[in-house]
């Protein structure tokens, strides 16, 4: 009697909340056993809650790369909380009463309702249907892409769970991925510049981003002019940040530097105690003399030589104001023969001579 009270007094937003709260109990439980851990160790009750709130709720957040913290079965208890968390309890629990053949009840469509934040009841169930279909559709095509994108790559069983993992993460919006078995912790870097596994995951992100009314609306209307305001507001609202996202990362890469230029200054800033020339760099990293200058006039406005003296000059600094090292010393070891030449620099960079800074 008391547990029928209990489930009177059961508001359909409770239902839902009190659901999640279960799934991710459940989650965090088996997260925490030694079959989840790729070391095949226990997982800390706090890390395992907090991987499972993340993932049902799709937040993004994670406390270790997931693919070398957690097995093959916790990749799938992950995988399947994200699917849980996207779609919404009262969704993923419908398709098992689909698939059973079972009758909807009026508290069941009550729930389902509330869910999808549908005020009226009418078509609920084929709404459900449509979500479920809708979804799967998307997920499937996604990653059938990323499937034949890795096959010729990384093999059969690979592709299939990359395809399968990341199209569900991208379509739930999730945020976690598997690719540390690439690189740990590096997440899609290793594919910054593969245009079908950017567009794929990104389309699915967009798309399972609008959420299912949006869908609907777009199916059945199929007219700017007559949608809803909120479905246009959703379109709109997320045509612009992604526009304005797009000219904001151009406008920010153009000053960022790409990897060859990072690794080209650190190859010159471990070499400044030798004798470093533009023929050494462009042979080391296989580049034209002219490539090499467009680089450096593009990024620092200076030719490559120019760069190095200064880059010189500001180790000599150190040198002379923190060793015992005199001007004559410190322009050998940084690969000048004619001490005069490097007095000139120094003072050419500084606006002093170098027997100014000598340490005192």
């Amino acid at each position: 009697m008391a547990l029928q009270r209990v489930k009177m007094n059961m508001t359909n937003t409770r239902i839902i909340a009190l659901s999640f709260a279960i799934v991710i109990l459940v989650g965090a439980l088996l997260l925490c056993t030694p079959f989840a851990s790729a070391s095949g160790g226990w997982t800390n009750p706090v890390d395992a809650l907090f991987t499972a709130t993340t993932a049902t709720c799709v937040t993004g957040l994670v406390l270790f790369d997931t693919f070398t913290q957690w097995s093959g079965f916790g990749q799938t208890v992950i995988i399947t909380l994200i699917q849980i968390g996207g779609l919404g309890f009262m969704s993923a629990a419908t398709l098992f009463v689909f698939l059973l053949r079972k009758r909807i009840g009026l508290k069941q469509r009550l729930v389902m309702a509330q869910a999808l934040s549908v005020s009226d009841m009418d078509g609920i169930v084929q709404l459900q249907k449509t979500v479920l279909k809708g979804s799967f559709a998307m997920e499937g095509i996604g990653a059938a892409i990323l499937f034949v994108r890795f096959l010729p790559e990384f093999g059969f069983a690979k592709a299939l769970k990359w395809g399968i993992f990341h199209a569900i993460s991208a379509f739930c919006n999730a945020g976690f991925d598997i690719f540390g078995a690439l690189n740990p912790g590096a997440s899609l870097m290793e594919f910054q510049s593969d245009p079908v596994v950017l567009l794929t995951l990104g389309a699915l992100v967009i798309i399972g981003g609008l959420g299912f009314l949006v869908w609907q609306e777009i199916a059945q209307v199929r007219s700017f002019q007559k949608f809803s305001v909120y479905t246009k507001l959703v379109l709109l609202t997320s045509a612009v940040l992604i526009l304005l996202g797009g000219i904001c990362e151009r406008a920010y890469s153009k000053r960022r530097l790409p990897p060859t230029m990072d690794k080209i200054l650190l190859f010159i800033r471990a070499r400044l105690a030798e004798s470093l020339s533009v023929h050494d760099i462009c042979t080391h990293f296989h580049l034209s003399r002219s490539y090499l200058a467009r680089l450096f006039k593009q990024y620092f406005q200076m030719t490559p030589t120019a760069y190095i003296n200064n880059e010189k000059m500001h180790y000599a600094g150190e040198l002379l104001q923190n060793t015992d090292m005199n001007i004559s010393e410190i322009a050998e070891y940084l690969g000048y023969c004619d001490v005069f030449y490097f007095s000139r620099l120094y003072k050419r960079t500084f606006g002093v001579p170098p027997s100014r800074d000598v340490k005192r």
